[in-house]
């Protein structure tokens, strides 16, 4: 079981099935875990639930997963977030639970995309959403390039963007060297604070308007 910003994500292997049945320890886990993915398959999302008493709420989802633009836009940023890290160890189970995650990531992104434009012109939305084929060029590791690109166009100083992101101290200093790589609940935030898309902040790249 991993856990990422206080978010606890079960990845389910083979090997814990027991005669087609999950062993007592797993089926604790998966009570206790927000997201469970098994088979490349978000089968529990409890980050998605929303409760209002007296009314009945449905999502448009994708394997459980919320294909509201603002929102699947963070948590596809959330997952190739926690793919990265998983990727960077070195045991031969994480690189097969990195690529599940970037295999998730990539078909939400495809079906965020169509959702985000199908209702184009019957709402706005205030994040534009990448397309799966930019949101597959997404590049955690030199965005602290373009975050001091953006800095110092924008003439502010690194005290200056954390005070107003609301970061720890000496947060965009690490970002901008590579010493750390900025969490998904700080993309937004520093698009907006930057004057920058969300997804050129991810990419390098920006999306031609569409006629």
């Amino acid at each position: 079981m991993n856990k990422f910003k206080d978010i606890t994500v079960l990845h389910i292997e083979s090997s814990d099935h027991t005669a087609e049945a999950l062993s007592p320890a797993v089926e604790r886990e998966i009570d206790s875990a927000d997201i469970v993915i098994d088979g490349g398959e978000v089968v529990k999302n409890r980050i998605n639930q929303v409760e209002t008493t007296g009314v009945k709420t449905e999502l448009t989802t994708f394997k459980g997963l919320t294909l509201e633009p603002e929102t699947a836009f963070r948590q596809i940023a959330a997952l190739i977030e926690a793919g990265l890290i998983i990727s960077v160890t070195d045991t031969n189970d994480k690189s097969e639970l990195s690529d599940c995650v970037f295999i998730l990531a990539k078909r939400y992104a495809e079906a965020a995309h169509d959702y985000a434009l199908k209702i184009r012109g019957s709402a706005a939305t205030e994040t534009q959403l990448a397309p799966a084929e930019v949101m597959l060029n997404v590049d955690m590791s030199t965005i602290g390039k373009r975050i001091m690109e953006a800095r110092v166009k924008q003439r502010m100083y690194t005290e200056e963007l954390e005070n107003a992101i609301h970061a720890p101290e000496g947060s965009v200093f690490r970002w901008e060297t590579g010493k750390a790589i900025p969490s998904s609940q700080y993309i937004d935030i520093l698009a907006r604070t930057l004057n920058v898309s969300v997804t050129w902040l991810l990419t390098g790249k920006e999306i031609a308007e569409e006629s």
